[in-house]
């Protein structure tokens, strides 16, 4: 497989999740392929250059213009709730990232406050740009197929275990969790660990 030049692309490459399942690490692998990177807010105000990969938690666009690409991320929902308010994140910038109300933070274990049922929905479909989604837990085994799909060859970092488990929770909050974002949880399980749209 050819490395091509830093930069030499004829697409925009988008990188949105769920959050915490992996897109900050693969944007910043990206970033040695890609002109500059950025994270971006709202995706309407974006004027998308060749050669460059965005960041984002925002929902799928409707309208995002001509070359782009992207590849979502998306993983086990009780691990990225749990690992969305830990305290040695910023769970204020998630809050914002996703456009949901700060305000009700302590309530997610009864409520999907940061909406990321209905984020999954927007990205996890055909688009009007090519699309790869890849579970963040497979994210090491599916390495050539993201190559493939971006035409670059694809470096991360050392794999590192998740600092975060739900399984470890006590019964009563390992229940609640269950009930908020079991729907959610049971449509990631059986959606394809990888899966590219054209």
């Amino acid at each position: 497989m050819t490395l091509y030049n830093k930069g030499n692309k004829s697409y925009s490459l988008i990188v949105p999740s769920l959050g915490r399942c992996g897109s900050t690490l693969l944007f910043k692998a990206l970033l040695a392929y890609f002109k500059n990177g950025f994270f971006i807010q709202n995706m309407e105000d974006v004027k998308f250059k060749k050669s460059y990969v965005y960041k984002t938690h925002c929902y799928a666009p409707d309208k995002v213009g001509k070359n782009i690409k992207a590849v979502f991320l998306f993983g086990n929902p009780f691990n990225t709730v749990l690992s969305a308010h830990d305290r040695r994140v910023n769970i204020k910038a998630h809050y914002k990232h996703f456009e949901t109300d700060y305000s009700q933070r302590s309530n997610y274990e009864d409520k999907d406050t940061l909406n990321l049922e209905k984020h999954f929905d927007s990205w996890v479909k055909k688009q009007t740009f090519p699309l790869l989604i890849v579970r963040y837990e497979t994210l090491y085994d599916n390495i050539e197929i993201i190559s493939n799909f971006l035409n670059i060859n694809l470096q991360l970092p050392c794999y590192r275990t998740r600092k975060v488990n739900w399984e470890v929770l006590n019964k009563n909050k390992k229940q609640k969790i269950m009930n908020t974002y079991g729907n959610l949880y049971k449509k990631i399980n059986n959606c394809p660990d990888i899966k590219i749209w054209e």
